[in-house]
């Protein structure tokens, strides 16, 4: 502490050595000796003159008149004879002191008042060179100390302002403005607004961004003979690999699950319940990903909610505390009936339904093209020019139904079509399930949890009602008391608010000194 004090180059180090103990001995030359090793700003106070003990007091002379090797100092040495113990019980006052002083200094044979010791003995002496330095020192260093004082005060300045502002005395308006407060801040940030940035948002769509990644996992996927047939980039999945998926059916397989569907069918029917079966296998594979997206989004939502509520109550702690408790449990509630409305979606999805027959017909005939094809083997895929050549063929012979290659396999008879149609049934179900389902399932948690808990009225309407409800009323009529209590402020923060405002007075004042010198 005192080196932190002593260092700075404009300080005049004040060098207190008592005579009783050798120089070398006391901490405080050393110090001085670090930070100011030729001695330019360092001015010496020899203290206890008079308990120097016999045939010492040549070499205190010499300090004090600057002739000691290795201990000169440019400003030099003053000495000075402060009261002892027994003047001090009995209360002397400083006039009476210097007189001593005087006399003490006039009678000694020791330290004679003329020569090199002129105008150094006494306290009177040192006081008025002090008085002289700190003048001579205020006007040479006057335009540093004023940019140091001028940036400490925009220091101080800027705390001030960063200090929440002083309460209201009506505390339940207090109360009010804040929680307002908190509310059009979550609201704007949520939105992006009024100089909030999108990071809310982007958090959100990231999430959502992982969600469908998720999703696209449990979506169906077929072997047949070494290919894995699954939807693609061409049908707008586009954040998968095929080892991606989390299980995949083989023809075998779907050969098995036909087989005990059929009864007394005709030949080449598929029981509908057969297909059922085979959709029902992947659907249920969404609730563990829709719960996770709900569960992360609750979480970037209460980071929000704290940071706001952080923000402006955290100078009141007892209802800082109590909000979050308050909060937390309508978070719970909005989470809650959030769960609920996503599980009534995904127990619709239970039902295999779309009314988009023109899509999904669609995509069953482009799907059944690939699964034919790699049922097909070696032969089932072919060069553009390969192609060419067999439409030209069958077209010289008058064959004229294909229009494309992929018709030919369409039309080509295998011992699994009903079964490859059951893959390209499910496929194209799946196709159109997942547009719909990573949409509503986002949606759900945009409208039943965000906006159920941060909508900027709903959110200040539910808080007040559940504050009142704790401390005893539906309004403000009898709360005072409690209210009072919980918005009483964080212990320091008064101190702490009174010492930068005395701190900013003091720098303004020194301001204006340093300006009239």
């Amino acid at each position: 502490m005192v080196l932190n004090s002593i260092e700075p180059h404009h300080v005049i180090i004040v060098m207190v050595i008592t005579a009783m103990d050798d120089m070398e001995n006391q901490a405080i030359n050393l110090e001085a000796r670090n930070v100011d090793p030729q001695g330019q700003r360092t001015i010496g106070v020899i203290t206890k003159p008079d308990n120097i003990p016999k045939g010492e007091h040549d070499k205190w002379v010499a300090l004090a008149s600057n002739r000691r090797r290795g201990q000169e100092l440019s400003l030099g040495y003053y000495v000075v004879r402060n009261p002892g113990q027994h003047e001090l019980d009995e209360s002397i006052r400083f006039e009476e002191a210097r007189v001593k002083e005087s006399e003490y200094f006039r009678s000694s044979l020791y330290w004679p008042s003329n020569g090199e010791l002129q105008g150094r003995l006494g306290t009177t002496f040192l006081r008025n060179a002090l008085s002289d330095l700190l003048v001579q020192g205020i006007l040479k260093w006057r335009p540093g100390m004023q940019r140091q004082a001028q940036q400490k005060l925009e220091e101080v300045i800027q705390k001030i302002e960063a200090q929440p502002a002083k309460p209201d005395d009506n505390v339940e308006r207090d109360f009010h403005n804040k929680l307002m407060e908190v509310a059009e801040g979550i609201h704007d940030e949520a939105k992006g607004l009024n100089g909030f940035k999108k990071g809310f948002q982007q958090k959100l769509k990231m999430l959502y961004s992982k969600f469908e990644e998720a999703v696209e996992q449990t979506l169906p996927a077929f072997k047949v003979n070494q290919e894995v047939i699954a939807l693609g980039a061409e049908d707008g999945v586009v954040k998968l690999s095929q080892g991606a998926f989390f299980s995949v059916v083989t023809l075998e397989e779907v050969v098995a699950l036909r087989s005990e569907h059929i009864g007394m069918e005709l030949p080449g029917y598929t029981p509908y319940s057969a297909v059922e079966e085979l959709l029902r296998r992947f659907k249920e594979q969404w609730r563990t990903p829709t719960s996770e997206c709900l569960s992360s989004a609750r979480e970037i939502l209460e980071a929000l909610i704290n940071k706001h509520l952080e923000k402006i109550f955290a100078q009141h702690p007892l209802m800082h505390f109590k909000l979050r408790d308050i909060i937390s449990n309508i978070v719970d509630e909005s989470t809650s009936e959030c769960k609920d409305r996503l599980q009534r979606l995904l127990d619709m999805e239970r039902n295999t339904f779309t009314m988009n027959n023109k899509a999904i017909t669609l995509a069953k005939v482009s799907l059944l093209v690939r699964l034919k094809k790699a049922y097909a083997g070696p032969y089932g895929y072919m060069t553009q020019a390969e192609e060419n050549k067999i439409l030209q063929a069958l077209a010289s012979s008058n064959v004229n139904r294909f229009k494309r290659v992929e018709d030919i396999f369409l039309a080509q008879p295998t011992a699994v079509d009903a079964e490859l149609e059951m893959m390209a049934l499910t496929l194209a179900y799946y196709k159109i399930a997942l547009k719909r389902v990573v949409d509503t399932v986002p949606q759900h948690i945009q409208n039943y949890l965000l906006q159920n808990t941060i909508g900027k009225d709903r959110f200040s309407d539910r808080v007040c009602k559940k504050i009142y409800e704790y401390v005893g009323g539906e309004s403000a009529g009898g709360t005072g008391t409690r209210m009072r209590e919980l918005m009483a402020e964080r212990e320091n923060i008064e101190a702490e608010r009174r010492q930068l405002e005395d701190l900013k007075k003091r720098l303004e004042h020194s301001l204006v000194v340093m300006k009239n010198l």
